[in-house]
């Protein structure tokens, strides 16, 4: 009897966790287990040139000192989606990089100086963004004489003991008298690991606002980051469409400030117990 008591203690104990999106799983059968709520605030990057969507336990840096205009990355720094620097300088007389041999060379050499063992593994010209890219440089005075290429390249190299996995892509713009890079993306994780974090990042690229902030709208297309069931939600608050996926739950709630939380559990409620201390949650539809 006593040990009837605790079982269906335990049980609602874990029933209580798995409500607030934290699931003790050695507590229930592998077969019992299901993905717990995903918590994801809306945050103004450094700067406030745009906002974003980061889970709870991420942290974001601006002008690291290495390149870097913007970060966003886990506590340990193992997975991260990166903004780099726009850089340049005068042709003086010779050709500027192509787009995949400065991404796959330069860039990847100069953001990890201690990486060993680098290679390119998966190397992508994009002819279409780099016609994009120079569509848009048209409609301003810079654009004037300039030609574009754009690519995108996959890295695997070991840092610290760990093989890493990582996705960049750029545009390189050549003028008549210097070359520039620009909307350069790099999204990275361990390589064991990518397939489980590249959902997330290519939710959290898709939700710069406004969406061309940096080229943000392009880098997503340009790092091919695979995102299942990707679907629209109706915004309650604003009657717009907000890009989701049922990867990450059946249910969408979100905040007026764009906060928003992902479950499988229908009866969950945000405002029931209030997450994150507010309990102006409403349900997002699918659409």
């Amino acid at each position: 009897m006593i040990r009837h008591v605790r079982l269906a203690r335990a049980a609602a104990a874990v029933t209580l966790l798995a409500s607030f999106g934290v699931v003790a799983l050695s507590a229930v059968p592998a077969r019992a287990q299901r993905a717990p709520n995903t918590l994801l605030r809306r945050v103004a990057a450094p700067g406030g040139g745009f906002t974003l969507l980061l889970p709870e336990a991420w942290s974001v840096e601006a002008d690291s000192g290495a390149g870097v205009d913007f970060r966003a990355r886990t506590a340990d720094g193992r997975v991260s989606l990166s903004v780099l620097a726009a850089r340049g300088e005068d042709l003086g007389g010779g050709p500027a990089l192509a787009a995949r041999h400065l991404l796959g060379d330069a860039l990847a050499r100069e953001a990890h100086p201690a990486a060993r063992n680098l290679r390119v593994t998966e190397p992508r010209p994009l002819p279409e963004l780099a016609r994009v890219w120079e569509r848009r440089l048209a409609q301003s005075e810079e654009g004037a004489g300039v030609a574009c290429d754009a690519a995108a390249v996959t890295l695997e190299y070991e840092e610290d003991g760990v093989l890493y996995r990582e996705r960049l892509c750029g545009v390189v713009e050549s003028g008549p008298q210097r070359w520039r890079a620009r909307l350069l993306f790099a999204a990275r994780t361990p390589a064991s690991e990518w397939a489980r974090w590249e959902p997330l990042l290519s939710h959290v690229l898709g939700s710069f606002t406004p969406r061309d902030a940096g080229g943000a709208d392009l880098a997503r297309d340009a790092l091919a980051l695979a995102l299942p069931g990707e679907s629209r939600w109706r915004n309650p608050f604003s009657g717009e469409l907000d890009r989701g996926s049922f990867h990450f739950g059946r249910y969408r709630w979100i905040t007026p400030d764009g906060d928003e939380v992902w479950s499988f559990n229908e009866t969950f409620n945000p405002n029931a117990a209030p997450l994150l201390g507010r309990a102006d949650w409403q349900k997002s539809l699918p659409q």
